[in-house]
């Protein structure tokens, strides 16, 4: 087994050290990154109708923003990789957290359609530490490999439900 820097396996890890422990937080970290970072961004179509006539603008422009996000993170995933195999796990996930936090704080100030963009975009590149939480778990895992992504993945679906609804009770608030 090779281990990367950060969060990961040590390289001398015995195989019985492997399935448990320390393994089950970096689960437990993927799933609460996904709640977070793929549960804002599918439930972005909850935003159009208010983008669009916020801003002025058609269906179509008021989807840009959420389309940006999500090609930013998924085009930002061989970089971050990368980054994680150069500087270890927790400094490329800390930074990308802080990435999405700053873009998500943005967002709630935008005032213009292009500012809305930017800060979609920058908070796209911070979500990239989701589909990247997926490989921390692997160097963790042998035998419960699966379950452990498959729970790690699982967040995703919680937190469009969860936000799905916190988002439609602030709509409906006003």
């Amino acid at each position: 087994m090779t281990a990367l820097k950060g969060c990961m396996a040590p390289a001398s890890a015995a195989e019985d050290q492997l399935d448990q422990g320390y393994a089950w937080v970096t689960v437990a970290g993927s799933f609460l990154t996904h709640v977070q970072c793929l549960g804002t961004v599918y439930t972005f179509t909850l935003y159009l109708e208010s983008y669009a006539s916020d801003f002025r603008v058609s269906l179509g422009v008021a989807a840009l923003p959420g389309s940006l996000s999500v090609g930013m993170m998924l085009a930002c995933g061989p970089f971050v990789g990368a980054l994680i195999d150069k500087l270890g796990a927790r400094p490329v996930c800390l930074g990308l957290a802080l990435c999405h936090g700053v873009g998500l704080l943005l967002i709630s100030a935008c005032e213009t359609p292009l500012l809305l963009i930017a800060a979609h975009a920058l908070s796209g590149v911070g979500m990239s530490m989701a589909p990247a939480s997926i490989g921390i778990i692997q160097q963790w895992f042998s035998k419960r490999r699966a379950l452990a992504t498959g729970l790690g993945i699982a967040g995703s679906g919680v937190g469009q439900f969860v936000f799905a609804q916190i988002i439609n009770a602030l709509i409906s608030a006003g």
